[in-house]
């Protein structure tokens, strides 16, 4: 049976998800912190009461995570598109141009031989993908941490493959003042990404959590220039798996950008409540590739 204080844990999680919805809908990489006032802020220095945070002007709220292409204050150009639906056990949250589908929690397929074929198209992920290293054999270089994350190489193999390993991320970012929840992680640009829609699967391990309640999973950001710079268009819903799920899981999503999108910022993400200490997961053989 689950502890009863876990129970509440988790229902806060469920409850909160709303709060990484709207700050969704804004920005592909921030966290919204709730508060009595109807303007929590004008300027950064409104914000020195909850550490870690800056000021969303757009919104005249406080947040914390990191602002792809902008600087430390900026408003959000609001995005349009519908999200898709979650596969067993795994949730998405809507948000973004264009759309999506999803589907997450199952069991990945078998591999024998080192970099697996999550598409069972018969060519091997790490062969296709448009991200290099896809199954972070060589390390985990190329991934860049947002404010706060921190990001390790492990041994542990999506696969048990001992050629290869993983990338864990750990999120402890952490407020008193704040309820809701705090959603960051790593990114990747994919520059010069012009098609219509993409093919993802990765496989993720959700855990550990201090207080054991955390999710896990990616999202994408849609951006008009080549490289990821300047103000994100839209975003791909945020599939997400929580800790319900042990072990190695597979996620899989299409996704499609829309009109005029030129770069997509991959991007890997721990979900937890701003009280819980610390939350973390695995992640491995991240396959995007064009349709």
């Amino acid at each position: 049976m689950v502890p009863a204080s876990q129970q509440v844990r988790a229902g806060k999680l469920i409850r909160a998800a709303v709060v990484v919805a709207m700050a969704a809908l804004s920005w592909p990489a921030c966290s919204l912190l709730l508060h009595d006032d109807a303007t929590q802020c004008h300027t950064n220095d409104d914000c020195a009461r909850f550490p870690g945070t800056l000021c969303d002007q757009g919104q005249g709220i406080c947040v914390t995570g990191f602002f792809p292409g902008t600087g430390a204050q900026g408003g959000a150009r609001s995005p349009t598109g519908s999200g898709g639906t979650g596969g067993e056990m795994g949730r998405t949250v809507a948000g973004g141009r264009g759309g999506s589908a999803a589907g997450a929690g199952g069991m990945p397929p078998p591999s024998s031989d080192g970099c697996p074929d999550l598409d069972g198209n018969g060519v091997r992920d790490c062969l296709e993908s448009l991200i290099p290293n896809a199954d972070f054999a060589a390390g985990i270089g190329g991934w860049t941490s947002e404010t706060g994350i921190t990001q390790s190489f492990s041994s542990s193999d999506g696969k048990g493959d001992p050629r290869s390993g993983s990338l864990v991320l750990t999120n402890p970012i952490q407020s008193t003042m704040a309820t809701g929840l705090t959603m960051a992680g790593v990114t990747y640009c994919l520059r010069d990404a012009t098609a219509s829609s993409y093919d993802v699967y990765l496989e993720v391990a959700v855990g550990p959590a201090s207080d054991g309640v955390v999710q896990a999973g990616i999202t994408f950001g849609f951006y008009d220039a080549a490289d990821c710079s300047g103000m994100p268009s839209g975003m791909a819903p945020t599939t997400l798996l929580d800790q319900t799920l042990t072990g190695w899981r597979l996620v899989q999503e299409i996704i499609r950008p829309g009109q005029g999108t030129h770069s997509l910022l991959v991007r890997l993400v721990v979900v937890k409540p701003f009280d819980e200490t610390s939350a973390g997961a695995s992640f491995d053989n991240v396959l995007v590739r064009a349709r």
